[in-house]
């Protein structure tokens, strides 16, 4: 992948899951004739997936039966009263001007014309749901749950594996590959993603950069960098130590000063986004299918000192709850924060760049971007299954780059992440689209001490991830054990 990585970031500006598609067989088939929607040309800066001159039999379609059920399907909308996404529309029915909420009312009126259904977004929370499902009743179809909550529905036997869902076929590329392949447990796959939703977009991080400053400090093209695969820890400490200035000359570091990186004020959110940028997790899946601790390998504490050494010595981080602020007020050459800011920064007075995170070496294979708590898609067992499969599949299309291109849900997400000052920056979208396909999902399935403690010592800047690991893993160990025997996990 390192060899190839540059011509692989080269393409994306065609469309980075148009490459998935090449992967696939080409005996996909299809009734759907459906046509992408005739909408206004998008600017020429933001990549056209939709390739007119290719065969026929060479398009990536769904197979979609021709089938009208006279349904309403509800789903359960666990984020409808969160603050930490962009929107908490599920199936908006009115354009709204907003292009997140058009796209995805587009995909929504497709679908429920082709099928025949009714799109229902319930505000029903998690412990509702729990006590929706506990009395058998089947109120909702389709539920959406954060990571943090999947356990105890897997636990309690309310959802199903996708893979048990006839219709659906997740090696296609509008369902995401990385939650198939990380989240998946002995085969089994309880709760996933796809481009229906942007919560684990909205919930993923990004390495924004302070454009101005870039240049100011002539550091080059960064998006070269990335491109170029070579993008890794000592490289952006190289280019964020020269931004480090005591502005006001007060021999105090403080929130006047510059640093090379700022973030909010939590040592376990800023950690959690470069342990997973530099693959060492504190959790893994192993190579039978079955979540085990990294954290006691060797290597992952090595990662941990190195870590502090790069981020906790020479003012060269400042977490800071004003950390988002002081970025956009030119105090800091980089911000590790969620993409939801994007929001916010499109009020900076000066433009602001999308990297991905940087690998740990060069011998990494692939950038990495955390996404920790979205909510994530469940099935109940309850439902109509074919149905629902149906369903499903077709809101995952509808919504993707491959038939919508750029119309599409994650990249009207896009547009709305890199519009500064009225223009588009298409570099940045092209990072963004590599963001999207590099996310990685925390494993949550322990809950002993053992992963605040590792966090605790970031807090506390203090190398003890040895001994503290050493000391926690025997009831780490039993308590996921015990998680493993409620799940129906067989572990030999």
């Amino acid at each position: 992948m390192k060899k190839s990585l540059a011509l692989f970031l080269a393409m994306l500006m065609l469309l980075s899951t148009a490459l998935f598609a090449c992967s696939q067989p080409g005996d996909v088939t299809t009734t759907d004739t459906t046509a992408a929607p005739d909408t206004t040309q998008a600017p020429s800066d933001i990549p056209d997936v939709t390739d007119t001159t290719a065969p026929e039999e060479t398009k990536l379609v769904a197979n979609i039966p021709d089938v009208k059920y006279d349904y309403t399907f509800n789903i359960a909308n666990g984020f409808h009263n969160q603050t930490k996404y962009t929107t908490n529309a599920i199936a908006p029915h009115e354009q709204t001007g907003d292009v997140i909420s058009d796209a995805m009312q587009r995909r929504t009126l497709i679908v429920e014309e082709k099928l025949g259904i009714t799109i229902a977004d319930l505000d029903i929370s998690q412990s509702q749901m729990k006590t929706v499902l506990g009395a058998n009743s089947a109120e909702f179809d389709l539920m959406t749950v954060d990571l943090s909550g999947v356990r105890t529905f897997i636990n309690a036997g309310y959802v199903l594996d996708f893979n048990e869902l006839p219709g659906i076929d997740l090696d296609m590329p509008w369902w995401d590959q990385n939650a198939k392949e990380k989240l998946s447990v002995q085969g089994k796959l309880y709760h996933t993603f796809s481009d229906f939703l942007i919560t684990h977009l909205d919930n993923s991080r990004a390495l924004f950069f302070n454009k101005q400053m870039a240049e100011d400090l002539e550091l080059g093209n960064l998006y070269d960098v990335a491109r170029s695969g070579n993008w890794t820890l000592d490289k952006m400490r190289e280019y964020g130590m020269k931004a480090v200035n005591d502005v006001n000359g007060d021999q105090t570091m403080d929130a006047q000063d510059r640093y090379g990186m700022l973030c909010w004020n939590s040592a376990t959110s800023f950690y959690e986004i470069y342990l997973t940028a530099s693959d060492a997790e504190i959790m893994k899946k192993g190579d039978n299918g079955i979540p085990y601790f990294y954290c006691y390998d060797e290597n992952f504490q090595t990662v941990c000192e190195r870590l502090l050494g790069i981020f906790n010595t020479d003012n060269f981080t400042r977490l800071d709850e004003n950390g988002l602020k002081m970025f956009m007020e030119g105090n800091g050459l980089f911000l590790s924060y969620t993409l939801l800011a994007a929001k916010e920064l499109r009020a900076m007075t000066t433009d602001y760049g999308v990297l991905p995170f940087p690998k740990y070496d060069e011998s990494q294979e692939s950038y990495w971007h955390v996404s920790p708590n979205p909510h994530a898609l469940m099935v109940p067992v309850h439902v109509d299954q074919e149905r629902t499969g149906v369903i499903l599949e077709a809101l995952a299309y509808y919504s993707s780059p491959i038939y919508a291109g750029n119309n599409s849900v994650p990249y009207a997400y896009f547009d709305n992440a890199v519009k500064v000052r009225a223009t588009r920056d298409a570099d940045s979208f092209e990072m963004l689209d590599l963001i999207r396909n590099t996310i990685s999902y925390i494993i949550k399935f322990d809950d002993s001490p053992l992963t605040s403690s590792i966090y605790t010592c970031f807090t506390q800047g203090q190398n003890m991830f040895s001994s503290l690991i050493a000391k926690l893993q025997k009831t780490a160990d039993k308590k996921l054990a015990t998680a493993f025997e409620n799940m129906g996990v067989v572990v030999e």
